[in-house]
């Protein structure tokens, strides 16, 4: 894998910061959804890199990231997959800009997703605090409550 050469100014956590910034203000156009969950993801890896201090977006400092997340953080791994989209996504916009030379998370595999999301039955507390929760004084709670 093809490492990335940086100035000291790039890998400077501030100067990295606005970058993330300069990335998440281009999402205008996109869901907020999608721009929280790549937030979550950017902050997740900021926390990360503060403590890496030899990281320089290469492909096995990449690596080293997944591990850390699915097995210091105990990520699922639908989990990890969702954030080394976001820092993808991250690492697209720097290569684009001229930042990096190398998009680094290009080649790395993410965890396969589940083919069936997780899905856990409500206990019967559970259903209780639901259908109590609903507001049977008007027609469209009664019809909730149907439903």
């Amino acid at each position: 894998m093809e490492v990335n050469q940086f100035t000291p100014a790039t890998a400077e956590r501030g100067t990295l910061t606005a970058r993330i910034q300069d990335f998440l203000g281009t999402l205008a156009n996109r869901k907020p959804e999608t721009r929280r969950t790549y937030e979550l993801a950017l902050r997740e890896f900021m926390r990360w890199y503060d403590q890496e201090s030899s990281f320089c977006f290469s492909g096995d400092d990449v690596l080293r990231y997944r591990e850390h997340l699915r097995f210091r953080k105990n990520m699922r791994v639908s989990s990890v997959a969702t954030y080394l989209n976001g820092f993808r996504q991250f690492c697209e916009y720097l290569f684009q800009q001229g930042i990096i030379q190398y998009n680094p998370v290009r080649d790395v595999v993410s965890y396969r997703r589940p083919a069936v999301h997780d899905q856990e039955v409500l206990s019967s507390e559970e259903v209780k605090r639901l259908l109590a929760a609903v507001d049977t004084s008007e027609k469209r709670g009664l019809r909730d409550l149907l439903i």
